[in-house]
């Protein structure tokens, strides 16, 4: 997934581990220098639906300040200009080097 919009220092990349590990998926999150944030995830077409729609749905305040998805794609493995995850992930982590 990459989504753009308010979603950098606001607390987003926790917030989308809770969620994440709420609904069973395993992958990370991290920041990327462009402003969007990254999602890596493992896990039924269902789990990743519910976390696209919760993180869509976002009403969370962090420090005063509430991030904002303004655009959030999902792309598959072996979708058109998405390659197979290079790992196989255990848990749900934050990344938190830049990619």
């Amino acid at each position: 997934m990459l989504i753009e919009g308010r979603v950098q220092g606001v607390g987003f990349r926790a917030t989308t581990r809770r969620i994440a590990r709420d609904i069973g998926l395993e992958g990370l999150v991290r920041n990327l220098r462009d402003g969007r944030v990254e999602i890596f995830c493992e896990g039924t077409q269902e789990q990743i639906d519910e976390l696209a729609a919760r993180l869509r749905d976002l009403d969370r305040t962090v420090l005063g300040v509430r991030p904002r998805v303004e655009n959030l794609s999902v792309y598959y493995e072996n979708e058109d200009g998405f390659s197979p995850a290079w790992t196989s992930y255990s848990g749900f982590e934050v990344n938190h080097s830049m990619g």
